[in-house]
């Protein structure tokens, strides 16, 4: 029987007064490693949308989680994106599931993706680069966020808004439980684009997934982080992998987000045919026939 997780707790909401904490990290490691990790060059893309994160994907273009910006949909001028020092206000807003969806269910079918289009291109900040291969499981990542901060044993405890980050290695895919309740998850045996991590301590008693062992900067993710970014390495570059959506538990650690917490991302490859046809969408085509027939007619006049 496959092991069956709950999907406890998004990590920041539109119009919802619960909003949890942020990243947690190993007891051994300082608060200021953390946001001194989150602060390096490769995570620079990575900014707030008001009580989450969001990742700067193209030069006026934002990915962050659905239930952290799907309201902003008719009023898009409320989507503010803070980054390096600078406010971007939203122009359009794209929901990849639909408004009014259950948001439970949303962050555990891979849909948790929604794109703002700014009115005007960021300054002094590279996008992101996208993963596009087809294998997140096995792979060490590098969750960035914003929010407060805190430990395995403590919990999320410290003041928000600051940015922090964290090492994991991606565990399993999940999906759905067939005929359960809306935030319950499985592993699946294939790939999906849904992928969680376990917040280790190196005992049995809190690995919920893969191996005991722990990473030099090993943590979790918590409210404030939904929307931020999940980034893997590969030959030196890195790649926007997955969007930061919930935090879960199987067995309820001493604290919530603490150690045997779970982290649940949202595949940016698995929803790479919606990013990239919302950014540059696809002629109808009648307007394909138009275009080709006035391309013909400019180059006859050019033969004359």
């Amino acid at each position: 029987m496959r092991q069956k997780f709950s999907a406890f707790a998004v990590l920041g909401l539109v119009g919802v007064p619960f909003v949890a904490n942020a990243i947690t990290i190993r007891d051994d490691v300082s608060d200021a490693a953390s946001q001194a990790f989150a602060a390096q060059s490769q995570f620079q893309s990575v900014g707030r949308i008001g009580s989450g994160s969001g990742v700067l994907i193209a030069p006026n273009w934002v990915l962050t989680a659905w239930h952290v910006a799907s309201g902003y949909v008719s009023n898009p001028s409320d989507a503010v994106f803070g980054i390096n020092g600078g406010f971007y206000t939203g122009a359009e807003v794209y929901n990849l599931a639909p408004l009014g969806s259950n948001v439970n269910t949303v962050v555990t079918n891979g849909t948790d993706l929604t794109l703002i289009k700014l009115t005007t291109n960021v300054v002094g900040v590279n996008p992101a680069q996208l993963y596009t291969g087809t294998s997140e499981v096995g792979h060490t990542a590098s969750a960035i966020g914003f929010g407060s901060g805190g430990s395995g044993t403590s919990g999320a405890s410290l003041g928000a808004g600051v940015k922090r980050g964290m090492r994991n290695t991606i565990d399993l895919y999940v999906e759905p439980v067939p005929g359960g309740d809306p935030g319950d998850i499985q592993g699946s045996a294939s790939r999906t684009n849904t992928f969680i991590s376990d917040f280790d301590d190196t005992t049995a008693g809190h690995n919920q997934v893969g191996t005991a062992d722990w990473l030099d900067l090993e943590g979790n993710v918590a409210g404030g982080d939904s929307g931020g970014g999940l980034f893997l390495e590969e030959n030196g570059q890195y790649f926007l992998a997955g969007i930061s959506s919930f935090a879960g538990w199987d067995v309820p650690p001493s604290v919530p987000y603490g150690y045997g917490s779970l982290s649940g991302f949202t595949s940016v490859s698995g929803n790479m045919g919606w990013i990239q046809n919302t950014i540059n969408p696809v002629p109808e085509p009648a307007t394909m026939f138009a275009l080709a027939g006035l391309a013909a007619i400019v180059a006859r006049r050019k033969r004359k």
